[in-house]
Order: structure tokens, then C-alpha cells, then sequence
């Protein structure tokens, strides 16, 4: 079942200018949690309290459900051991595109695999988020 369908905003944002990311994603007062499962899988944790250096913006690849269990899946680690437990198909990517100036950059890249979640969303490092939920859209209106 989907929830919604992201949506890229065209915004001057650092994965698509290919720049990294260092520092709390949506800034220290934000008062979402995420699960983070190499910490404590049972307890959401405060994203404020995350710190990340990246080479790459990719904060919304490495928050996606669908993606860190396929990590888990290709990894020989799926939950429980249950291999019924493995999406069939990626939900979002970071791909080589040609930018508006001529040049390569790296951008998120919806795939099939996207129930529209929202945790993209809610890790974009910038304000507003580039990256939204579209309620509106279905699977059909993807390109």
C-alpha cells in the first residue's frame, strides 16, 4: 500500500550539487525520532542527536526503511532470518545526473519499491525539505 509518492524540490541542496553533509540533520530542536537499529531497534532516538559526516549527502537513502532492509537482505542478515521479510524492489536511489549548469551531480531518485513513508522527508537536511510527501500522487504518476 502506498502512503504518498516524494517529490524532489528544486532546490540548491548539497546531494545535488554532489557535496557532502556534516552536522544534525534538521538542526537541534527538531522533535522527530527515528529507529536506529545499530543502536537500539526498540527505541526511537531523538534525530537531533545524530551526527553525520558524509562525503555524499545520502541521508535519505540511508534512512529508508525499504533500503536498510534490502541492506539487511543483501547483507545475509534479513529480520528474523525470514527472507520473506526482503523487498523485491529498491524504494530510493542516489544517481549520476546531469545538472542544469552541464555538470554531474548526485540526486535521490524515487524507484518503484517507495510506499511513501515520509522518512526521507523527515532526515533532509535542509529547511524546508527538498525532498516531500506528495499525498496526491499515486504509483501510476511516477516517471
Amino acid at each position: 500500500m502506498r502512503i504518498g509518492l516524494p517529490v524532489l524540490i528544486d532546490r540548491s541542496v548539497s546531494c545535488r550539487k554532489g557535496e557532502g553533509f556534516k552536522g544534525t540533520p534538521r538542526g537541534r530542536d527538531y522533535k522527530g525520532k527515528f529507529r536506529y537499529a545499530e543502536k537500539d531497534r526498540w527505541n526511537p532516538l531523538p534525530i537531533a542527536e545524530q551526527e553525520f559526516d558524509l562525503e555524499l549527502c545520502d541521508l535519505c537513502v540511508r534512512h529508508c526503511p525499504i533500503e536498510i532492509r534490502i541492506a539487511q537482505c543483501e547483507a545475509g542478515t534479513p529480520p528474523s532470518g525470514d527472507t520473506n521479510q526482503c523487498p523485491p524492489k529498491h524504494a530510493l536511489t542516489i544517481e549520476a545526473v546531469k545538472g542544469a549548469d552541464g555538470k554531474m551531480r548526485m540526486t535521490p531518485v524515487v524507484q518503484a519499491g517507495c510506499v511513501g513513508c515520509g522518512a526521507c522527508e523527515m532526515v533532509c537536511p535542509t529547511e524546508p525539505a527538498s525532498i516531500v510527501i506528495d499525498m496526491g500522487k499515486k504509483a501510476e504518476d511516477m516517471v
